[in-house]
C-alpha cells in the first residue's frame, strides 16, 4: 500500500513539473478570452434552459476601451442540441424570463 502511494504521488509531482514548463506568460488581453455564463432559467416542465453569456469585445468607439456585451442562448435539456443564440444586438440582452407556461420568453 505504502508503495501505491509513494508512486501515485510521484506520478503526480511529474505532472505538475510537465504542466508548469510553458514558458508562454499570460498577458493583459488573455482574460479578454474569457465568457460568463449567468442569468439560467429553466421551463418548469424542464425541457428548456435559457441563459446569457457575457463577453469582453473592444469597443468600436474607442480603441482603448473595451464593453462587456451580453447575448441569451436557448438548448435542450436533453444534450442532444447545441446552445442556439437568441440575440445578436450590438446593445446586448440579459435577464431572460420564461412565461409561466414555459413556451415563450
Amino acid at each position: 500500500m505504502r508503495k501505491i502511494t509513494l508512486f501515485l504521488l510521484l506520478i503526480g509531482n511529474l505532472q505538475i513539473s510537465v504542466a508548469q514548463k510553458n514558458t508562454e506568460l499570460i498577458n493583459v488581453t488573455d482574460m479578454l478570452k474569457i465568457n460568463t455564463a449567468g442569468n439560467i432559467k429553466v421551463t418548469k416542465d424542464g425541457t428548456k434552459v435559457v441563459f446569457t453569456i457575457t463577453s469582453i469585445e473592444p469597443d468600436a468607439a474607442n480603441k482603448l476601451d473595451y464593453k462587456y456585451l451580453t447575448q441569451v442562448y436557448s438548448v435542450a435539456t436533453n444534450g442532444n442540441e447545441p446552445p442556439i443564440q437568441l440575440t445578436s444586438a450590438k446593445e446586448g440582452a440579459s435577464q431572460p424570463a420564461w412565461s409561466p407556461d414555459g413556451k415563450q420568453l
